[in-house]
């Protein structure tokens, strides 16, 4: 039963981003049809958020100006964090969390176990 899988935290490198975008997309464009407030409005497709995954995350991903940890459980994305390197010498000290997303709640429940 997926409930009683673990969570496994992974750091996310620009290929695991091409390796998962379809996951990394699916978390997105649930989280924005859930009603999240986390800067995307409706309407708002698939290849919107797929595009955000490849212009936003991967450039950034890539030039290590950001982390991108992904929880899943088994084979399903859960949740995503990014925490954010690029910003104002001020703030150098701790990067800042730019992205915190998780799947809405019902659909974690109806995860497919592995």
């Amino acid at each position: 039963m997926t409930a009683n899988m673990p969570v496994i935290l992974s750091l996310f490198s620009g290929t695991d981003i091409e390796n998962h975008l379809d996951g990394l997309s699916k978390l997105l464009h649930d989280c924005v049809h859930a009603g999240a407030s986390i800067g995307f409005i409706l309407p708002h497709s698939r290849k919107e958020s797929e595009a955000f995954w490849l212009r936003k995350v991967l450039p950034a991903v890539n030039d290590d100006s950001r982390l991108l940890l992904v929880a899943k459980r088994g084979k399903a994305i859960t949740g995503s964090v990014q925490l954010d390197y690029d910003t104002p010498a001020t703030s150098r000290i701790a990067p800042r969390s730019a992205n915190c997303w998780c799947i809405p709640i019902a659909a974690a429940r109806a995860l497919p176990a592995g």
